[in-house]
């Protein structure tokens, strides 16, 4: 989650704040890598987005000791609160990246509502509203917390978010949401990313999706060391984008024979 340096930049909406397993923790900057601009229509290569991976959810930095460079995921569904003042205005953003993040992890994702019987919520999303005047701290617009058990599973997910602007509450709610999954660290290995503090992101690019797939593929498992989850990792990728290509060029010959149509109509 990105740590925002100066007033101006927040209000271009690169607010966030990265936060570790149980502690919150500075943006890192990925070192000794430039970052690569990719083309939106151009998948990278298999060897790129391993990089991306172990970058975003191996990085020791972040939940330092008690994560010990281990996979963390949720292996639960999901139940979210929204705490704060007219959370009603937001749900709607919040709930259509829960059905984005549904589709890409194969995890369940609700609402609980306060007052009603049911499970008690494991993700705390707390709106704070400051009635348009900007947020009282610069330095921590964003920022999310998980808590994980001795199997690495995440039980607990606490995330605040700056709701006076909208590009910024926008940019949060895809960020600090999507990083609580298990993807904790920031990297400017990828330009754009939702995960680079560099983008001004309202979406998850093809690449961001991919990787959080890639996290969530069911043969990766929660306490897994790069060593054991690098091979199925690196799989994963290449069935992907052997699959993309595959419907790429099915997509072309498609377009091919539809020309072809049309030129022999006139």
């Amino acid at each position: 989650m990105a740590t925002v340096r100066q007033a101006m930049r927040v209000a271009l909406c690169l607010a966030a704040m990265t936060a570790g397993l149980g502690m919150t923790a500075p943006a890192h900057q990925a070192v000794a890598q430039s970052p690569q601009t990719a083309r939106i229509n151009r998948l990278p290569p298999v060897s790129q987005l391993v990089v991306q991976y172990r970058e975003l959810a191996l990085r020791a930095e972040f939940g330092g000791q008690a994560r010990r460079g281990r996979i963390i995921k949720w292996t639960r569904p999901i139940i979210a609160e929204l705490r704060g003042r007219n959370v009603a205005r937001y749900e709607p953003e919040v709930l259509r990246h829960f059905s984005l993040l549904a589709r890409l992890t194969g995890l369940r994702f609700r609402l609980a509502r306060r007052g009603r019987p049911g499970p008690s919520p494991n993700m705390i999303i707390t709106f704070i509203d400051n009635g348009g005047r900007g947020p009282s701290n610069m330095e921590a617009v964003c920022t999310a917390r998980v808590y994980s058990g001795r199997d690495f599973a995440i039980k607990l997910a606490d995330i605040r978010i700056s709701a006076d602007w909208n590009l910024v509450r926008r940019h949060c709610i895809l960020e600090e949401i999507t990083q609580a999954l298990g993807l904790m660290n920031d990297s400017t290995y990828f330009n754009p990313s939702i995960f680079n503090d560099h983008s001004r992101q309202q979406k998850l690019s093809p690449w961001d999706k991919l990787v959080v797939r890639a996290h969530y593929d069911r043969r990766i498992r929660p306490g897994m060391t790069w060593r054991q989850a690098e091979p199925i990792v690196r799989d994963h990728f290449r069935r992907r984008l052997a699959a993309a290509a595959s419907s790429q060029r099915l997509r072309g010959k498609v377009r091919r024979r539809g020309n072809k149509t049309k030129r022999r109509r006139r």
